[in-house]
């Protein structure tokens, strides 16, 4: 029987013909749709989001007036038997309070316009954390998806390796009932069939364990079954701007927080030098104040019955209230001057990180720039290589190759083809660094 050359089924190397793929693959953006649905890190940073726009209010700065409903009651009940004293018997007694009181502070040393802007830097503070949860959980999740997509090509060409030492097994085996093939070229093809399956079952583990990384990733129980595939070497899709470094210092997560972190230290020195201005404040209210009191005895300057006795009072009042701190041994002063320590940390803190963001985006522009040039010559070198495969597949049949040569062929196709995947699977990655360090990788 001649051999049978998978050459159609070889071809399936070839990255970027979904052959061997299932039509129910997840694609990238369905995984990362899940996952933000399940991050608990992402969860939380949206409610704290939403925990800060809460407090983002003119009323926690101070600016409106508050107004006061105050009750107060007490009652005694005494036995007094004091024959110094003119009144004896059984009192009871009683009063009531009501008070409403306004109090607006119409100057603090600018605190209420200070407040104002820490709680909008707060809130926005509180947006790029949220911000930055989505872009780890996404990084985490596409890495991982990759990784699994690598995997699982690297699968595919193990088993296509696998079938085609079938086949020379076989074709070896029938040659060696026609008295056609040597005792050593069986075993030789014999051990390409067992190596070729070692090599088979290590990628399916590998492949596996890959894939419940990415199930834990997403958040998704380990036993769900699905496959991956489509952006290993989805060149049409866009993966960076055109000016990295320049979005990098403009949409940075981590940037972006320590800008926000600057601003919120200047806010809290302005905050420190209030105190060094007045304080002035309206207030006004009414009180109405009510008492009974009931004696169990005569009055004993008329011998009449005591009885209850009531009375009430009520009172409206306003006035202006201004306080000024004159010595305070240096504590605000020292205060001001700690804000001011803070103010150049946090700025260097920005440089920092800016020299850090700039010279990482650099850094990966360049590797991706070697890495694209590395995919395209290892492209080359796999098409090279299957055509070489073809060739001497038809030398081998024809009896003008050993198969020991052969073997050495198909080794070194599945090499380019393995190299190739690799170079792609760097690149990607490197991509998606970039586009986590210039705030893209969700859109």
């Amino acid at each position: 029987m001649p051999i049978r050359f998978s050459l159609l089924l070889l071809a399936t190397f070839w990255i970027g013909i979904p052959a061997l793929r299932g039509q129910d693959a997840l694609s990238l953006e369905d995984c990362l749709r899940m996952a933000l649905a399940e991050s608990v890190p992402y969860q939380v940073a949206e409610r704290q989001k939403a925990a800060a726009a809460i407090l983002n209010h003119p009323s926690l700065a101070g600016r409106y007036p508050s107004l006061a409903l105050n009750v107060n009651s007490q009652g005694s009940l005494a036995n007094q038997q004091n024959p110094a004293s003119f009144l004896n018997g059984l009192i009871r007694s009683g009063n009531a309070a009501v008070s409403l009181d306004a109090s607006w502070v119409v100057f603090d040393g600018f605190r209420a316009r200070y407040n104002e802007k820490v709680l909008q830097q707060l809130e926005e503070q509180a947006r790029v954390r949220l911000l930055d949860a989505g872009q780890q959980t996404a990084q985490q999740v596409i890495l991982a998806y990759l990784l699994a997509e690598l995997q699982q090509e690297q699968v595919d060409i193990a088993r296509e390796a696998l079938a085609l030492s079938g086949d020379i097994y076989r074709y070896q085996l029938e040659r060696q009932e026609w008295g056609q093939s040597i005792r050593q070229q069986v075993l030789q093809a014999r051990d390409a069939l067992l190596a070729d399956s070692i090599s088979l079952v290590l990628g399916q583990s590998q492949h596996r364990m890959a894939l419940i990384q990415l199930k834990l990733a997403m958040g998704r129980p380990e036993h769900e079954d699905f496959r991956v595939g489509g952006s290993l070497d989805d060149a049409s899709r866009e993966t960076a701007t055109s000016d990295p470094v320049q979005k990098a210092l403009a949409a940075n997560p981590q940037l972006l927080e320590a800008r926000v972190n600057q601003e919120i230290s200047k806010l809290q020195t302005h905050l420190r030098l209030s105190s060094w201005y007045p304080r002035i404040a309206l207030q006004t209210g009414a009180v109405w104040t009510g008492n009974v009191v009931s004696v169990d005895g005569n009055n004993p300057f008329t011998g009449e019955p005591f009885g209850v006795r009531t009375g009430t009072n009520r009172n409206l009042y306003a006035g202006i209230q201004l306080s000024l701190p004159l010595l305070d041994g240096g504590i605000r002063r020292r205060q001001v001057e700690e804000g001011r320590i803070l103010e150049m940390i946090s700025a260097l803190n920005v440089t920092g990180v800016t020299r850090e963001v700039r010279s990482r985006v650099a850094t990966l522009v360049e590797t991706a720039g070697a890495q694209a040039t590395t995919v395209s010559l290892s492209r080359e070198q796999m098409r090279n290589a299957r055509e070489n495969l073809e060739i001497s597949g038809e030398r081998f049949q024809m009896g003008l190759m050993s198969l020991f040569d052969y073997r050495a062929v198909q080794l070194a196709y599945s090499l380019a083809a393995q190299r190739h995947l690799t170079a792609l699977y760097n690149l990607r990655v490197t991509e998606v660094e970039i586009l986590t360090l210039t705030g893209e990788i969700i859109r």
